[in-house]
């Protein structure tokens, strides 16, 4: 649950986005590294492959917040016109292990580092920053044909549905750089289990988002999710989540919307949320 949503009128936005897969090979290869060139170590059930993402995006705004701060708050000085480039580069290694009865014991290891040059919506100036992005451990499996599982515990990546109340568990931009790109993604700590047969799957959760230092709320979320994926790409299912901790403020609107709103700290501490999804592609094409 964490994001930056920026709200303005003309904008020009230039990005390139770069993204690296390609390797060197020793001349003796298995047909399966010469497949897949991220992979450069198989041997006996181990298989270990890099990773590596890396952008740079220009960025120019302009009457940034619908240019508000000139109207609410004159004497701040905000420029509403900015531009800014931003860079970030994730590079990681992943295992693999393959087990006796056909179960695989995997683990993934990335780092970011990000930077911002110039002064972003958030009056952020040259802020970078190299964080630990993924970390985790896990085990994957058959208990028969028709019942698979996949147990993991650390820094992980869960996007849960359309992602309305799990998807991105970090935060970028502020004193960490590449405010638009949001180059992280994994929760700080994740524990996941998840069970499938056929269409149905099922997975229960534990996360702690990965938050920046100057607004860490010591969020702790936990629920389960339930879906069913049909034919041609479509699903349905649903999501329920508990808040099991959070010292992060709440923003509640005056009455009837007159007024100032009140703050509240620790508000959402204790919040059950459910989110029903669906998608469908009834057409063809």
């Amino acid at each position: 649950m964490s994001g930056n949503n920026l709200s303005r009128r003309p904008s020009a936005l230039a990005s390139i986005a770069l993204a690296f897969c390609g390797c060197s090979l020793p001349i003796a290869q298995s047909a399966a590294q010469a497949a897949d060139p991220t992979i450069f170590h198989r041997d006996e059930g181990l298989t270990l492959r890099w990773h590596l993402q890396a952008g740079a995006n220009a960025v120019a705004e302009q009457k940034l917040f619908w240019n508000l701060a000139a109207t609410t708050t004159p004497d701040s000085n905000y420029d509403p016109n900015k531009a800014w480039l931003e860079l970030y580069v994730k590079p990681g290694i992943s295992a693999e292990r393959s087990l006796a009865g056909g179960a695989v014991l995997y683990g993934k290891l990335s780092a970011v580092a990000s930077a911002t040059r110039g002064t972003d919506a958030f009056e952020s100036t040259n802020a970078s920053s190299l964080t630990l992005e993924k970390l985790h451990a896990g085990l994957r499996g058959k208990w028969d044909s028709d019942l698979s599982y996949d147990l993991s515990i650390g820094s992980r990546e869960l996007r849960l549905g359309t992602g309305m109340l799990i998807a991105s568990g970090a935060s970028s931009g502020f004193e960490r750089g590449a405010l638009k790109f949001g180059p992280r993604k994994a929760w700080d700590q994740a524990v996941v289990a998840q069970l499938a047969s056929g269409s149905l799957s099922g997975t229960a959760f534990y996360v702690s988002p990965n938050e920046l230092p100057s607004s860490e709320g010591r969020n702790r979320l936990a629920g389960i999710d339930l879906r069913h994926d049909g034919v041609g790409g479509g699903y349905l299912g649903a999501t329920l989540l508990r808040v099991l901790n959070s010292e992060s403020a709440y923003v509640q609107a005056a009455p009837n919307g007159v007024g100032a709103p009140t703050v509240l700290p620790g508000a959402r501490d204790g919040t059950v949320a459910l989110s029903l999804y669906v998608k469908s592609n009834p057409l063809p094409g």
